[in-house]
């Protein structure tokens, strides 16, 4: 199980929206816990957000293997991924992430998360 939830942090293969949610969900989850411990520890005003911002800037770091991965299942390049610096065209981005099924079967980004091979 341990191994399969690093595969969801490399850059080569597809996952399905509920991988992709799952992650998300996690990533969002742990972030949120340390940024509670930050605050708990009586840290100054101006410390506490900039250490904020750095945890939210490690959260979009650690979400990009997955949302490329995602977009491989949709059958895109990782390139797209760069759309997401346009304000406005990022949420678009990542809405379509969770709607837009994946490509049936396999796609030259690899087998369907589906199919369980």
């Amino acid at each position: 199980m341990f191994v399969n939830a690093l595969k969801l942090w490399s850059w080569e293969g597809r996952i399905c929206r509920r991988q992709y949610l799952l992650a998300f969900i996690l990533i969002v989850f742990g972030v949120t816990i340390l940024a509670a411990g930050i605050n708990a520890a009586g840290i100054d005003g101006r410390a506490s957000e900039r250490a904020a911002l750095a945890l939210m800037f490690l959260l979009q770091l650690a979400l990009i293997p997955t949302q490329i991965k995602r977009l491989h299942d949709i059958g895109w390049g990782g390139e797209v991924i760069l759309l997401g610096i346009i304000p406005g065209i990022n949420l678009i981005l990542g809405l379509g992430l969770l709607i837009f099924s994946g490509t049936k079967g396999p796609n030259e980004y690899g087998e369907d998360p589906h199919t369980g091979k």
